[in-house]
């Protein structure tokens, strides 16, 4: 696998068989249509080859990995919260509930 993306995909994957503690672990967790033999999965992890994308949003979703922290290096779920809640404390300074936090 070359480039980022690559780099990416063999992260996810890594990560996601770590979390699942090993490869036939992971393998048990994901659906039938998208199991592939432990060989295949290491050869994803190793980067030897690259996982179809079923199989790939299977083992991160199966696993809880968050593939945008591996693209973007922040979880878009934990920023949106963030900003969430920093969008609720103005909406309260705005109303008089106090001064904003600040950051």
């Amino acid at each position: 696998m070359d480039g980022k993306m690559g780099l990416v995909i063999q992260a996810v994957m890594r990560e996601a068989k770590s979390r699942a503690g090993s490869a036939g672990r992971l393998l048990g967790k994901m659906e039938p249509d998208t199991r592939r033999s432990d060989s295949a999965i290491s050869a994803y992890i190793n980067g030897d080859s690259i996982p179809p994308a079923d199989v790939f949003l299977e083992a991160a979703r199966v696993t809880k990995v968050h593939v945008d922290e591996h693209l973007y290096g922040v979880s878009l779920a934990a920023e949106f919260e963030r900003m969430k809640t920093e969008l609720e404390e103005l909406k309260r300074w705005r109303e008089g509930g106090g001064s904003p936090k600040p950051r």
